[in-house]
């Protein structure tokens, strides 16, 4: 099918005269010569856009012609970000990251470090602004131009967890999430 970059589509045809044609199950005006024409919204993604013509004493013709609207990086993890569980908060994935693997995350917060290796950044980021230590791993396989300290928001997946090393030499489990989409974020206002 088709992928295109903006809300609405001209759809188009001809058919024999005196047949008549619906678009989305909306009645199209089909001229003399059986040319017809209709704009239609397509929501963001994959969308069929159905055709049907129907003439006396003959079963219907229906088309099904697909068609993609592609998203702004912002749009697709708003529209990725749809399902996330409320209730999967910081405090609930750190207690036990490997048993939410797969789940769906979104988190804001400073980054303590940043690495780039052959494409993929491993980010550490500091998911609460309270002061107090929340770490997530983030690996993140696209390009962002954030740096050390800058605020990030990633979207993605729970992938288990990182064991970060603690100052009193043992280890702690943190959540580890494989972002699809990462979006530096300005700072937050300082409290007047």
């Amino acid at each position: 099918g088709a992928e295109i970059d903006v809300p609405m589509l001209r759809v188009s045809g001809r058919t024999r005269p005196g047949v008549s044609v619906e678009i989305y199950d909306t009645p199209v005006p089909v001229d003399a010569e059986g040319r017809f024409a209709r704009t239609v919204t397509l929501s963001p993604g994959e969308n069929g856009v159905k055709v049907v013509a129907k003439a006396a004493g003959l079963a219907p013709h229906i088309a099904i012609v697909p068609v993609t609207r592609k998203l702004s990086p912002r749009q697709a993890a708003v529209a990725f970000a749809k399902d996330l569980d409320p209730a999967l908060t910081y405090s609930v994935l750190q207690k036990n990251p490997l048993r939410h693997r797969g789940a769906k995350v979104r988190f804001s917060g400073r980054i303590s470090s940043i690495q780039e290796r052959e494409g993929t950044n491993r980010i550490d980021l500091n998911t609460c602004r309270s002061g107090r230590a929340c770490p997530v791993r983030v690996t993140f396989a696209g390009e962002t131009d954030a740096v050390n300290q800058d605020w990030l928001e990633v979207y993605g997946t729970i992938d288990g967890e990182h064991l970060l090393s603690s100052p009193g030499g043992g280890q702690i489990p943190i959540p580890a999430v494989t972002a699809r989409y990462a979006f530096k974020l300005p700072p937050p206002a300082e409290p007047k």
